[in-house]
């Protein structure tokens, strides 16, 4: 009996097996994150190189002198000339030596005071130009020094009062410019000082009122 007993509980132990250990599953490793993209800097601003502009090319400049024309009326012009422009002071003087004119240019234009002779060395006339424009009081004389004219520009054009004398001295016309148009009374005077031709403008358009010769005079217009 105790033998079958035994052979039975044999026969159990091989049917159900060693006993099973159940066992969880291995977690996976867990996958490492991509690491994370370095930041791009800026560049320091106080340690990068300030912006150097361009320095500006200079402007080729050559001393020149020519002739122009020939006899009594040619000239010699002498000056200095940047990229094809005359610039600063310009001397112009008759080819026989005498002077004939001075002045200075900018960028090619007239700009500052002007002074110009006739060929016997006396002066002929004066006064300032602005980019090419006559500005402000010009002066003209005759021949034997008098005074032959006198009056103002504005941007190139006559404004305000102009006067004229004969080479005696004696007022020879007097008139009125308005942006370069005459304007309002204009009286002429002869040689010896008589008042022969009057007129009064409106818009650069004159009606003459007197005019007379030899010992008349014309009354003046108020």
């Amino acid at each position: 009996m105790k033998g079958l007993l035994a052979v039975g509980l044999l026969l159990l132990a091989t049917a159900c097996g060693p006993s099973a250990v159940t066992t969880e599953p291995a977690l996976a490793a867990p996958v490492a994150a991509p690491p994370a993209p370095t930041p791009l800097v800026a560049p320091d601003d106080k340690s990068a190189p300030p912006h150097q502009p361009q320095p500006e090319a200079k402007p080729r400049c050559i001393t020149v002198t020519l002739d122009v024309g020939v006899g009594p009326t040619g000239y010699r012009a002498s000056g200095e000339q940047c990229d094809g422009l005359r610039e600063g002071p310009w001397t112009f003087v008759f080819l026989s030596g005498e002077r004939h004119r001075e002045g200075l240019y900018k960028a090619g234009l007239e700009h500052g005071p002007w002074t110009l002779w006739y060929q016997s060395g006396t002066k002929r006339s004066e006064g300032s130009f602005a980019q090419g424009q006559r500005i402000g009081m010009w002066l003209r004389y005759h021949v034997n020094g008098t005074r032959s004219l006198e009056g103002t520009y504005e941007a190139g054009l006559r404004n305000g009062r102009w006067r004229r004398w004969h080479n005696n001295g004696q007022l020879y016309e007097d008139r009125v410019y308005v942006q370069g148009t005459r304007e309002g009374a204009q009286h002429r005077w002869n040689p010896d000082g008589l008042l022969q031709y009057a007129r009064l403008c409106k818009s650069d358009v004159c009606k003459v009122l007197c005019q007379v010769a030899g010992k008349a005079t014309c009354a003046p217009i108020r």
